[in-house]
């Protein structure tokens, strides 16, 4: 999966081996083939949720639309933490995700 490799570099570096067994076995048995597309989110805490509960069932893949800046400045913002450890990309336009989830 696209960015657990170095997630894994940092966990081995700072805690015990079998620890390091379980993220490793969590992380590789995430689903892949569920993406999920969020659209035009008004309230950045309804994005984190969306975040928390995506990881909780093992979803990877989350695609954002914002086509009117509303996350813009939350996109690096600590409230949507939970979405360190999924690949969530942001778009600027509709088209861009429907035409990527259609490859």
């Amino acid at each position: 999966l696209v960015g657990i490799d170095p997630v894994l570099d940092i966990v081995h570096e700072e805690i015990e081996e079998d620890r390091v067994r379980k993220i490793e076995s969590v992380l590789r048995n995430r689903c892949g083939s569920v993406h999920v597309l969020l659209e035009e989110l008004e309230d950045k805490s309804n994005g984190s949720a969306c975040l928390r509960t995506c990881e909780a069932y093992g979803l990877q893949y989350i695609h954002v639309i914002d086509t009117r800046g509303h996350g813009k400045s939350s996109r690096g913002d600590t409230s949507m933490s939970s979405g360190k450890w999924l690949s969530v990309k942001y778009y600027d336009s509709t088209w861009e995700p429907i035409r990527v989830l259609k490859e």
